[in-house]
């Protein structure tokens, strides 16, 4: 886990969002991953860290990335992106 931790760290995160809806019982993050690589592969390093913060946070944590970094740049100057 230390190892994961420690890649996860070195490749950094472009951008964490929070998000709240007025339904929502549990507090949620939304962390919107950079595709620097596919999404499977993002998947499989951030899903097991994000289920250890929420584990032990009591926040749900939602993953989000998108297909290509035009898309997540332009969703970012936008606004619209992550929802």
């Amino acid at each position: 886990m230390r190892r994961m931790l420690s890649r996860v760290y070195s490749w950094g995160v472009l951008a964490l969002f929070f998000a709240s809806a007025a339904h929502a019982v549990t507090p949620e993050l939304i962390f919107g991953i950079v595709p620097q690589q596919s999404a499977s592969s993002l998947a499989r390093v951030w899903i097991p860290v994000m289920q250890e913060v929420a584990a032990r946070s009591g926040v749900r944590i939602v993953f989000r990335t998108t297909p290509d970094i035009p898309s997540f740049e332009e969703g970012l100057a936008k606004g619209t992106w992550p929802t």
